[in-house]
């Protein structure tokens, strides 16, 4: 099927009606996001092509993710979180807080099949606020 089939115009009617711009009910602000989200939505499927099929796919995908209880992981997992800490830092630096650490903390958040540790606060388990602590070694898969 051909891309860019329906014309930008009717894309923001259409989403603006969707979001309720077109009343003064429910929250300002939540419409404006709603608007925005549903209008890039309707571009991105329209400039990619993007089918019923493969669009019914991705939007079952947080649905199947709640089932699991993993629905806390996709945030993270496709990178808004990080994106957030982004904005946040840079916010700061604008604003001319300057130390600390950044805010995303790098390295997986779930490996599948490797145990975890036997003491995962580090140092034997102790929860007396000790020092840092340096952590070697690697991760070991379970037979």
């Amino acid at each position: 099927m051909p891309t860019n089939l329906i014309s930008k115009t009717i894309i923001k009617e259409l989403a603006a009606k969707a979001s309720g711009l077109d009343n003064d009910q429910g929250n300002a602000r939540h419409k404006e996001i709603v608007n925005r989200l549903l209008h890039d939505l309707m571009i991105a499927l329209d400039e990619l092509d993007i089918s019923m099929d493969e669009f019914r796919a991705e939007a079952g995908y947080p649905g199947e993710a709640a089932k699991a209880n993993e629905l806390g992981l996709v945030v993270p997992g496709i990178a808004l979180e990080h994106f957030f800490d982004l904005r946040l830092d840079e916010a700061e630096r604008r604003a001319g807080v300057t130390g600390g650490t950044t805010r995303t903390i790098e390295g997986p958040l779930y490996v599948h099949r490797f145990r975890l540790p036997d003491h995962p606060r580090g140092g034997g388990g102790a929860s007396d606020g000790g020092s840092p602590r340096a952590c070697r070694g690697g991760l070991k898969q379970d037979a």
